[in-house]
């Protein structure tokens, strides 16, 4: 799940955005996930500035609780925050918190992303901003798929970025909300959507 410019990818941190080579993702990060970004066209920084993280989003998923998920421990989460435009052509924006455990785009990371548009957006749009998105940032020669995914109760997508990195998300769409999460490496979808449904749990 990524929506940040090209720009603007020499500047930004790893645990600030996933590129769908991130959310992501995303979102999601994979654009959510490449979570780390989505839009329509070329997302754009709309904020240098965003509001304090609530410590509580990163502290619903616990390392314990994702190692026992997938297998391998992860060190407590790392937070950021940022404020990005989401799709230019209806002037949404969104607020992502980033939740980092380890590196993102390593064997090792995973990272969980929380999304807040400025306001709903259908799922279909949501959909193709996305893959823009990330067609649009993928690393040469990488390959990147996103598909929709109906495990979670919720309108869903499943996202995969294989090249110089490989990256696998689940992302949960309710509303104006986008909640998902982002491995480093190809596990079976279950596991990857089972990160995704504790953390909406939390925040939908």
């Amino acid at each position: 799940m990524d929506r940040i410019p090209r720009k603007a990818q020499g500047r930004r941190d790893a645990v600030q955005a996933l590129r769908p080579s991130t959310l992501l993702v995303v979102a999601t990060v994979i654009g959510v996930l490449t979570m780390p970004s989505i839009a329509a066209g070329s997302p754009r920084l709309a904020s240098h500035r965003a509001p304090l993280a609530k410590p509580a989003l990163c502290a619903a998923v616990s390392p314990e609780v994702i190692a026992k998920v997938l297998g391998y421990r992860v060190p407590a989460a790392t937070v950021s925050t940022g404020s990005f435009t989401f799709d230019q052509e209806r002037n949404v924006s969104v607020f992502r918190t980033t939740c980092s455990y380890g590196a993102l785009g390593t064997a090792a990371g995973v990272g969980i992303v929380y999304e807040s548009l400025s306001k709903p957006l259908p799922v279909s749009a949501i959909y193709q901003d996305i893959k823009a998105s990330a067609l649009a940032n993928k690393p040469s020669g990488a390959t990147y798929t996103v598909t929709s995914y109906s495990g979670l109760g919720v309108p869903g997508l499943y996202e995969q970025s294989r090249g110089s990195l490989t990256l696998e998300a689940v992302l949960g769409i309710q509303g104006e909300k986008i909640v998902g999460d982002v491995v480093g490496k190809v596990l079976p979808k279950s596991k990857v959507a089972a990160l995704t449904k504790m953390a909406m749990a939390s925040y939908f």
